[in-house]
């Protein structure tokens, strides 16, 4: 069985996926060159975008926290700067270590 990844370890590898901005894009999950959002990003950690995982995971529901609303990581994703986006990233993942998760 599969044991659950914590929502601090998810976060991170998500960021880790984006961290270089050649990584990092916009108003797609996924783009055709492999470029992944915020979004996409937690749900490549989470199984993938293709094979479609759920968004509702302790880590999504972080980040949304800090990006003010889990239906924010798109739209601040989508007009925000990568450095303003990363840093959400390590935002939530703080939060997420403060809460034991």
């Amino acid at each position: 069985m599969k044991q659950k990844m914590k929502a601090s370890e998810h976060l991170s590898k998500a960021r880790d996926l984006i961290l270089n901005p050649d990584n990092w894009g916009q108003r797609e999950f996924k783009s055709e060159d492999g470029k992944l959002c915020a979004t996409g990003a937690l749900l490549t950690v989470d199984g993938g975008v293709d094979n479609h995982v759920s968004v509702e995971t302790p880590a999504y529901r972080i980040l949304g926290e800090v990006m003010q609303s889990p239906d924010a990581i798109c739209n601040f994703n989508d007009t925000h700067t990568h450095a303003e986006v990363i840093a959400k990233f390590d935002e939530a993942i703080a939060l997420a270590i403060s809460r034991g998760d």
